[in-house]
């Protein structure tokens, strides 16, 4: 009965979460982190992460 009842529990916050998820991919995939290195010309090595 109780994992019957997960599944369909499950599936309508996926459905919701899967519309909403279409048009605004950036914002969610934003949420990974990504560690940027950038070296200067005067060789200054500048790091910052977007999250």
């Amino acid at each position: 009965m109780i994992s019957s009842k997960m599944p369909h529990s499950h599936s309508t916050p996926a459905g919701v979460d899967g519309g909403s998820r279409t048009p605004p991919t950036t914002p969610r995939k934003a949420g990974k982190m990504l560690a940027v290195r950038v070296q200067m010309l005067d060789d200054t090595i500048t790091m910052f992460q977007v999250q």
